[in-house]
């Protein structure tokens, strides 16, 4: 994923989000009664990186447009 690649965030992005609810359906599917801390943190850390991916300095990292070298000479 290429700087300057809005494909690439929105890749990254979905694919995080589509992690966390698959974990939070496997927990919700589990119940209460049996809390698997395994999972809790795979969720969490899906969690965070879905929102980090929402970070300014990262969102502008991949959202500028790369610098092109002059070629024209």
């Amino acid at each position: 994923m290429a700087k300057g690649r809005v494909w690439g965030w929105w890749l990254a992005f979905f694919i995080d989000v589509g992690l966390f609810v698959m974990c939070l359906t496997a927990m919700i599917d589990d119940g209460l009664s049996s809390i698997d801390w395994d999972l809790c943190s795979l969720t969490a850390g899906a969690f965070v990186l879905a929102g980090w991916l929402w970070v300014p300095s990262v969102r502008q990292f991949y959202w500028s447009r790369p610098e092109r070298a002059d070629v024209s000479r």
